[in-house]
């Protein structure tokens, strides 16, 4: 790989990071709104495992059974 195509790749990789960064800030705090606490103050480990572990699918509806469940 050429240093250009490394960098590219770099650029890319960032660019994505921020996106996730970006979106994942959104997404935390309406599940806070609606909930009325962060998915890690409560241990929603489901939350956490699809959103910053494994990229996990998961619906909104899963998300508010998981959300009430820490309750």
């Amino acid at each position: 790989m050429t240093d250009l195509k490394f960098q590219k790749a770099i650029n890319k990789a960032q660019k994505y990071l921020i996106n996730y960064h970006e979106s994942l800030k959104i997404a935390e705090f309406e599940y806070e709104r609606r909930y009325g606490h962060h998915p890690s103050d409560k241990d929603n480990d489901e939350w956490i495992d699809a959103m910053h572990v494994n990229a996990i699918p998961i619906t909104v509806a899963q998300v508010k059974t998981f959300a009430e469940l820490c309750d």
